[in-house]
Order: structure tokens, then sequence, then C-alpha cells
């Protein structure tokens, strides 16, 4: 019922970065939890009418047949080839809606991310995938911003067990506290807002802004996080427009010219010793934007770059990052960055390194479940 409104280029930009041998299986009508949470909340209650139920496609990276799904050996293969699925959503003309892909279903996998692991159950079956939740924002009852605030929550609520996933329904109910005017049908989120929003979810929230004497170092704090195996949420923004986006890793480190790269200046005595910041060295960092394909690449110093030289997003910069700190963590990574420089100076418990030595500064994470 559904097929013929679906605008193939919503699927296509996705499909497109998913390896061409994959095969899938389809589901229909499918119950997304998500999407059901915001149909009660919002759709439902529309002049339109909108369709209760959504569509599952499920990745694997081998001929899969119907048999697979009712014999033992048959489960140990769909297990074993498993790569993720992505749910069709009944809101046109942005369709994408909850999705959890491996990364080794893409035709470039050469990159670290923060994932999770979770179990689904297809055609009856449970099975165990690794990845990052993504999700296109509807432009009605999520904007980009409600959707960052909802991966973020589906990562940490099934890896720690201090937090939970949470629906926009609740979100909204969150941030009815803090907001001062309605918010349905969305118009999207302030920064305050998003940190709100994650305080009220229990993490213990830092803000990075670079008009607040960070500047250029953002892009430094924000590769302090990944490097810790924490995912951001950056507010990149220009004149025209403001967006929301998460950040969840890097690409694989090629070995990178040092010539080139910038070099810092450690005081240790009487002596000046060059050292290189890990974080100073040039990689592409891996996003999830709810108008772009999951695991997309970017440039920290050009967020917008995938969305081309004409289009609105042109000339964007990162003007702010929200950290969900775990609230056990005491010392954000600036402060721990600086700790340890102080350390390695110091005439009685410092060491004196070779010109050119390099250093990386990461946070302890919480326990997994």
């Amino acid at each position: 019922m559904l097929a013929k409104y679906v605008q193939p280029n919503e699927l296509y930009k996705v499909f497109d970065k998913l390896d061409e041998d994959l095969w899938v299986a389809i589901e229909y009508p499918y119950v997304d939890k998500v999407y059901r949470d915001s149909f009660y909340s919002y759709f439902a209650s529309k002049h339109n009418t909108y369709y209760r139920d959504c569509i599952r496609i499920s990745f694997f990276a081998k001929e899969i047949k119907n048999e697979d799904f009712r014999s033992v050996k048959g489960e140990d293969y769909l297990k074993e080839n498993f790569r993720g699925f992505l749910v069709v959503r009944p809101t046109f003309p942005k369709i994408i809606g909850r999705s959890l892909i491996d990364k080794r279903a893409f035709l470039e996998d050469a990159f670290t991310i923060c994932n999770h692991s979770a179990i689904v159950s297809i055609n009856g079956v449970k099975l165990k995938i690794n990845g990052f939740p993504h999700c296109s924002q509807d432009t009605e009852s999520i904007s980009c911003a409600e959707t960052t605030i909802w991966s973020v929550m589906e990562y940490f609520g099934n890896r720690y067990p201090d937090y939970k996933p949470t629906y926009p329904s609740h979100i909204i109910d969150v941030l009815n506290k803090f907001s001062k005017q309605r918010l349905l049908p969305t118009n999207g989120l302030t920064v305050d807002q998003i940190s709100f929003a994650l305080k009220q979810f229990g993490f213990g929230t830092s803000i990075y802004s670079r008009n607040n004497a960070y500047g250029e170092e953002i892009e430094n704090i924000i590769a302090y996080y990944i490097e810790s195996g924490i995912p951001v949420i950056a507010a990149i923004a220009n004149d025209a427009i403001g967006h929301a986006i998460v950040i969840i890793g890097h690409q694989t480190d090629s070995e990178p010219n040092f010539n080139s790269i910038k070099k810092r200046e450690l005081q240790f005595i009487d002596d000046n010793i060059e050292y290189v910041d890990y974080t100073d060295i040039p990689k592409k960092y891996i996003i999830n934007d709810d108008n772009l394909p999951p695991y997309s690449s970017i440039e920290l110093s050009n967020p917008g770059e995938l969305y081309g030289t004409d289009s609105d997003f042109a000339g964007c910069n990162i003007e702010a990052v929200i950290v969900p700190l775990y609230n056990k963590i005491y010392l954000e990574v600036q402060k721990a960055k600086n700790l340890a420089l102080a350390i390695l100076s110091d005439m009685t418990f410092g060491y004196k390194f070779s010109n050119g030595f390099i250093i990386g500064t990461k946070l302890k994470k919480p326990r997994r479940k």
C-alpha cells in the first residue's frame, strides 16, 4: 500500500551507499515502536489520514530463503549474515525511519564508530546487530534536534545500564518543562533545549561554543570525545540556517605526513619540546545527519560539504557542541588534557620526551551492560 507513494530518491540515497550484493527481507505491515509513538501523539490527531504501519527492510550479506527462518542451521546462517534493518515510514517525503545498520553493509567501511549491540526479531528469528541508530526527521513531530536526542539516548540506553532509550513524545514532555511555547508541530530546538533534555535523561552535559573562548579548538574538543567513545551533538549554522547532527566516529587512520601536521610546544624546565596532539592529525569524521545516509563522512571544518556548494548549507561551521557526559565524569576533556600536560611538564613527576612525541587524551567511560 505504501510502495506507490515512496519517493525513490529518499531510499536511493541510502541504498547507493550500501554493498550491491546485499539481500533483503521485507516485512509489511510492520509496527515500528518509534513511529507509532509519533503517530499516536501527533499524526492521529490531524485531519489528513496517516497510516499506522511501516515497512521494515532487513539486510543480509548472502542469499536468504524462507526456509532459513525455520531451521536451526538456517538461523545460524542468518545470524552470521545479518547486517541490520531500515524502517520506511508513511511520512512523505521524509520516509526514512528508525534504522540500525552494521558498517559492514556499506561499500566504504574503513571507519571506526561508537556502536551498540541490539537483538532484533526478524520473521520470528532473533538476530544480533551492531551499529549506531539513525532516523530522518519528519519535519512535523520531530526535527533534526529531536532525532539527535533520540539517537543518542538509543545508543546509551542500549549500551549502558544507567540510561534507557526514549521516544519522541517523551522528549517533548521533558522539554515542556523548559519551553515557553508549544513544541508541536516542531520548529526545532535550541542548543540549551537539547542540553536540558539530555540533562533530564541523566547526563551531566557540557556545552562548548565556538564564540565562548574555544574558537578553532572546538574541533579538537570533538576529536577528544570521539576518541573516548562518546558521541557528541554538533550545532552547525550559517547566516541562513541552523541544524543538528551527531558525530559518532572517524575514518580509519592512515599514515600521516608529520612534516605537515601542526606542532605544539610543551615547556619542560628550561626547554621547549615540540609535540603533536593526536587530534591535530587530519582525518574525516563520521556523522549521522537526518538529511543524509547513515555514517556519512565530513571534514569538521566544513560540516555542510555533503550538501553541495549551492545549497543553503554552504559555509556552515560547527558553532556549538553538546556532550552527553556520564554524570560521574567530573573532569571534562579540556581540563583533563591540560592536567596531563601539567603533569608531563612538572619537574618532579614529569618526563622529558624527545621532540615530536604524540599525545592523546581519553576519558574513561562507564561500564557496559
